[in-house]
Formats: structure tokens, C-alpha cells, sequence
């Protein structure tokens, strides 16, 4: 939220238990929905950072596909968000 830059070094694992208030899957810094931010409430989940942006490639952008995506692809803080729980 400060903007800083920012580089994985290592593989990283949080998690949001109980869910979150929603989020831009596309910017990081959005603060509300917008038309073009693709705002989403995400149930409970795991977020997985790694520092090999390749480890992304394979990963749907989609929060609707049913499965783990990408969050904020291209920009320095993407990871993978994997649901396990409903929304």
C-alpha cells in the first residue's frame, strides 16, 4: 500500500482465512471498483508469492475460472491467489 518497490526473494504463503472486502484483481493500488478493475470479493484463500514471474505463465488472470489465478499480473506484487472456500 506504500507504493515502495518491491522483489520476492524467496517463495512466500499467506493466507486470508476469512476472506477479504474486495479488491482490484488487476490494480493493486485501486481503492474502490471502477469498470475496468476487475473488483472482486474474494472468499477465504492462500496467496503465494514466488520470485520466478515465469512460475505465473501457466496461471489464468480469471477470478471466475473456478480455481488458482494471478492477481495483479505485470506489476511487481503479483501472486497467486488460490480460493478455498466459497465466496
Amino acid at each position: 500500500m506504500n507504493k515502495k518497490p518491491f522483489t520476492a526473494k524467496a517463495l512466500g504463503i499467506s493466507y486470508m482465512l476469512a476472506g477479504d472486502g474486495g479488491a482490484s484483481n488487476t490494480d493493486p493500488f485501486a481503492e474502490g471498483p471502477t469498470a475496468d478493475n476487475q473488483w472482486i470479493k474474494e472468499g477465504p484463500h492462500l496467496m503465494i508469492i514466488t520470485p520466478d514471474k515465469a512460475m505465473l505463465d501457466a496461471l489464468p488472470t480469471d477470478p471466475a475460472n473456478g480455481g488458482p489465478y494471478v492477481m495483479w499480473k505485470g506489476t511487481p506484487y503479483a501472486h497467486i491467489m488460490v480460493p478455498v472456500g466459497s465466496r
